[in-house]
């Protein structure tokens, strides 16, 4: 995995750089061929992260790691959490966008994702452990990884991740 930072606070690098090889290392069946630190896309453009499936690569927004990491972790203790409990950053953000490519390396997964992101769209939407998360499936999955990567799921969400990912 290859990192292209230049727009990055330099405090954000052991983060960012520790976080991804350590997933890497974790699952070394998922392609990331890079992770990189760009300008919003658009005016107005606040969101953490995206992953490209096509050229496999994880883009940073500069609007939040362009600056000190302390910007970043405040806005995510900023009412109302969007994701939930998950509000350390960045790695909240690491884990959320290496979990789309972890469904991107692993398509077989898709359907269960769907099945377990529709049955999440039917309760209440106070059950659901992160408002992003009902976006869409994808976005689910990339919230269900990140809670479980950072230890924050609770046994159903477990035994979720564990059927999402048994096939």
């Amino acid at each position: 995995m290859d990192f292209r930072l230049e727009l990055m606070h330099p405090a954000f690098e052991p983060m960012i750089v520790g976080g991804f090889e350590a997933l890497a290392a974790a699952f070394p069946d998922v392609t990331v061929k890079y992770v990189w630190v760009g300008e919003p896309r658009r005016r107005g453009d606040v969101s953490m992260g995206y992953f490209d499936e096509d050229g496999k690569y994880i883009r940073l927004n500069s609007h939040w790691l362009g600056r000190e990491p302390s910007v970043l972790r405040a806005a995510a203790l900023e009412p109302p959490l969007f994701h939930g409990r998950m509000t350390q950053e960045p790695e909240h953000l690491i884990a959320h966008e290496f979990g789309h490519a972890f469904e991107w390396s692993n398509p077989t997964i898709r359907p269960r994702i769907k099945e377990v992101w529709s049955a999440a769209t039917k309760r209440p939407k106070s059950e659901c452990f992160a408002d992003y998360a009902l976006t869409n499936p994808c976005e689910y999955f990339g919230e269900l990884f990140a809670l479980v990567r950072m230890g924050l799921a609770d046994a159903s969400r477990l035994r979720e991740y564990e059927y999402v990912t048994s096939g």
